[in-house]
């Protein structure tokens, strides 16, 4: 889906948004197996700091094809990781940040950065307090001016992922707080589904893929129970792919196995699970 006049405007782009392609929401549907998969750095944050390249290495001969890193990843100079990533031959999808880091130049060094390394999106990590209808709208006013900053500076998309607060603490009515944020951002804000706390909150992430189509260009694909590894737990993973390549717009599958982040025998068995489920 194209934007339209009205909403590049609404997004305030302006005469800058011709710098760039327009921003589609891809909901027509594709192949599910046509969807790349990536490793939240997070999962092996551990075994990363011991040996960065081997890591990268272990992790690309798994079947992953791209790291998003965490937000207490980036020590590295941009050209040093893209060139470690190269060798390993991953890509970046994108990257975490916490809220703070994305105000005046903070927003700009970490775009700059995440350009230099191939990525499409950026994500805040998280947003915690009130829980307001009005506050939510607040937060989604913030998040539209910083998303056209994303397009202006680099084409690039801000993205926000959840934690269970969004959806476990309503703001009216059994409205969620998700569910107002994402109907007041524009399209330049992806929904970052993370699935595991999604179920953890007693919410199911297929409606809100569906609820909001073409903005899950990114999912955390996060197992709830079962030890943390995909399929053996209580996520409905069949709906949540069908969902995501039907009209999610998903253009990336992220797993994220958070219990044992020193070891490897997680993730592979995630990939694996994955993979069967595809």
């Amino acid at each position: 889906m194209k934007l339209t006049r009205r909403d590049i405007l609404r997004l305030g782009l302006g005469a800058s948004a011709l710098a760039f392609a327009p921003i589609r929401l891809r909901a027509e549907g594709v192949d599910p197996k046509s969807i790349p998969i990536a490793l939240q750095h997070y999962s092996v944050r551990q075994i990363a700091l011991l040996d960065q390249p081997k890591a990268y290495e272990t992790i690309a001969a798994m079947g992953y094809q791209a790291i998003e890193f965490s937000a207490d990843t980036g020590c590295l100079e941009a050209h040093f990781l893209k060139k470690i990533l190269d060798d390993a031959g991953l890509k970046c999808c994108g990257g975490h940040l916490p809220k703070d880091r994305c105000e005046g130049d903070d927003m700009y060094r970490a775009i700059g950065y995440y350009k230099k390394l191939g990525a499409k999106t950026i994500t805040v990590s998280g947003m915690w307090g009130s829980n307001s209808a009005d506050v939510w709208k607040e937060r989604a006013d913030w998040f539209n001016e910083k998303a056209r900053i994303c397009q202006e500076e680099a084409g690039m998309f801000l993205g926000y992922h959840n934690h269970t607060h969004e959806f476990s603490e309503h703001v009216s009515d059994g409205v969620t707080g998700w569910e107002v944020f994402f109907q007041n951002t524009d399209a330049a804000v992806v929904q970052q589904l993370d699935t595991g706390h999604c179920v953890a909150a007693g919410a199911d992430p297929v409606k809100y893929i569906r609820m909001f189509p073409g903005r899950t260009r990114q999912i955390h694909m996060k197992e709830h129970g079962g030890g943390g590894i995909i399929g053996k737990g209580s996520v409905d993973w069949k709906a949540v792919i069908a969902a995501a390549a039907e009209v999610g717009g998903t253009e990336w599958f992220i797993v994220e196995a958070e219990e044992r982040p020193d070891t490897y025998e997680d993730v592979e068995a995630c990939i694996k699970g994955l993979m069967e489920l595809v």
